[in-house]
This record gives structure tokens, C-alpha cells and sequence, in this order.
């Protein structure tokens, strides 16, 4: 049996066939930040379905479905895309899973990004059942809790943000309308933007820490303990026996913050016995092997 999965971020969707063993057969990642409406997004990926769906060797009649990822708000019930923060403007009031449903004629489900990324885990790995929280890190922080065999939501379906929990009173405005939230502080946007402020690329900002330049030095240990702070504050929350840190930010960081982890981090989570923090195994591709598990292994409600 084979799903599509597909991961919206703010710059770019991925889309991949994945096999219910959790085996990856091919994937698609396009730029979205020039589709401006629903008519444009579907346009733009009814072709990489369609290829995908060739891969597979079979025909759409023979998928599964497709599963979704978006950051929030959404409307998961309703399939509506809710969100006029971090993703593209002309996606905000979209029905994406009646748009593709009615287009692909397979069952379509819809869920945030962050737990489609931890389900991918849940789906695909030695984890499942695990009470878990997962952190992705790009341009924002997104946030996942599994605890006691499903995922914790709030009512209105927007929670958990726990990216914008506040974790300082420092002046780093953040969109939502706070000062000093955990993604203002510590995302991949805000790492960026600190690290070109001193260097011409990212890249040259991660050779200057190999290098030990002290200003790449100075940045890191500040991301570093911005991280823990809220990581700290989650881990005192949820008591989660893993701790899994992905999104693209991770995939040069996660080395970095291990190195410069304080020595009293695991003491301050004030957690009975111990808690396993990993980097995600999936990398780049969690979000959309999770949101492919939605169809594969049953949704995010469901009971494991």
C-alpha cells in the first residue's frame, strides 16, 4: 500500500510516495513563495503528483490517499488552511482537503506539520507509543506532544504553539504581537538573521564556528542557551520520556547545540528518571513521511 505525503512550509512544499513499511520511493521539492491562490498551488502540483504516482508504477485509483501537513492554525475537521502568519498569503482560507479530494478522488487528511513530522517517528521507527515531544526549527518554531497514545490539542485546534512561549523579556518582537517568544529567539529565521549580520552566508557563519572564530562562537552560545531555555520550560511541562529536534535548521545546528549544552540541562528539566533527546532520523523528509503515515497508519487521533 502507498500514500502521498505532502509538507507545507512557508518557502517551499515537498510532496513523496511512501510504502506503509515507511520506504521513501521518491520526493519533489518546489519554491511556493510565487503561488498567490489555491488555483495556483494545485496547478503547480498536480504534475509532481502525477509523476510520483508513475514512480509507484500504478494509478491514482491505487493510492491510499494523500496525507497533508501545514503549519497552523488550521482547521483540521474542516480541512481549511488557517494561517496568515508564516504561510503564503493567497493559501489563507484555502479547503485544501476538499480541493483535493475533489481533483484526486482519493481520501485526503490534514493535520499540522509539526505532528505529522513526530508521527513519521510514531509510524516509521522503533518509537511508536513513546510519550514524546518533538521541536522543529525553521521558520518558526513548531511543536508536537504525544502523551499517553495521542496528541495533545487545544479546543479551538490552534495548540500547541510552543513556539510562542515566552522564555525572555528582551526586546525580539515576534509577529504574533509578544516580545521574547521561544521562535523569536531561537528559529532558523532568527539564527539567520543574526549570523548574516557578521557573515556573507550561513555556511560561513558554520565555518567560522569550526574555525572558533569568537563572534561565530558568541552567536552559537547565545542560540544555545535561548534553545534551552525553552526547551527546559517544555521538557517541566510535558515530562516526555523523547525529546526529538528536527526542521531544517537542525540539520547544520543540532551538532553545535550538543556541544555547547550546559552541564546542568538534564538536572533543571526536573524529570523523574531519564528522558532521550535525539535529531530526527527522518531529516527533511519527516513532515511529509509523517503526513503520508496519516493515511498509512491511521491519523493523529488515533490510539496507539
Amino acid at each position: 500500500m502507498k500514500a502521498i505525503g505532502i509538507d507545507i512550509g512557508g518557502t517551499k512544499i515537498a510532496a513523496g510516495l511512501v510504502t506503509d513499511k515507511g520506504q521513501l520511493l521518491d520526493s519533489t521539492v518546489l519554491d511556493i513563495k510565487d503561488i498567490h491562490s489555491p488555483i495556483e498551488l494545485m496547478t503547480v502540483l498536480d504534475p509532481v503528483l502525477k509523476r510520483l504516482i508513475e514512480v509507484g508504477g500504478t494509478n491514482i485509483s491505487d493510492i491510499a490517499g494523500i496525507g497533508i501537513g501545514s503549519p497552523g492554525p488550521l482547521d483540521v475537521k474542516k480541512g481549511i488552511l488557517n494561517n496568515h502568519y508564516t504561510l503564503n498569503q493567497g493559501l489563507y482560507g484555502m479547503n485544501i482537503v476538499d480541493d483535493f479530494q475533489e481533483k484526486y478522488g482519493v481520501p485526503v487528511l490534514l493535520d499540522h506539520d509539526v505532528n505529522t513530522a513526530l508521527w513519521a517517528h510514531h509510524c516509521f521507527s522503533d518509537l511508536q507509543g513513546k510519550d514524546s515531544l518533538m521541536l522543529t526549527f525553521g521558520t518558526g518554531i513548531g511543536g508536537a506532544v504525544y502523551k499517553q497514545g495521542s496528541f495533545i490539542r487545544g479546543a479551538g485546534g490552534c495548540a500547541p504553539e510552543l513556539g510562542h512561549i515566552l522564555i525572555n523579556d528582551e526586546d525580539s518582537d515576534c509577529y504574533c504581537g509578544m516580545s521574547g517568544c521561544f521562535e523569536a529567539m531561537a528559529s532558523g529565521s532568527a539564527l539567520t538573521k543574526e549570523a548574516l549580520k557578521h557573515y556573507k552566508k550561513i555556511s560561513q557563519f558554520y565555518q567560522a564556528y569550526e574555525d572558533r572564530d569568537p563572534k561565530a562562537v558568541e552567536i552559537t552560545k547565545h542560540f544555545v542557551n535561548n534553545i534551552e531555555r525553552g526547551l527546559t520550560s517544555l521538557i517541566r511541562s510535558f515530562e516526555p520520556e523523547l525529546v526529538i529536534l528536527g526542521g531544517g535548521m537542525m540539520e547544520g545546528f543540532y551538532p553545535l547545540f550538543i556541544e555547547n549544552l550546559s552541564n546542568d540541562f538534564y538536572k533543571n528539566a526536573f524529570v523523574e528518571g531519564e528522558f532521550e533527546m535525539i535529531h530526527s532520523s527522518f531529516g527533511n523528509h519527516a513532515g511529509l513521511m509523517g503526513a503520508a503515515g496519516l493515511i498509512l497508519r491511521g491519523d493523529t487521533n488515533w490510539k496507539g
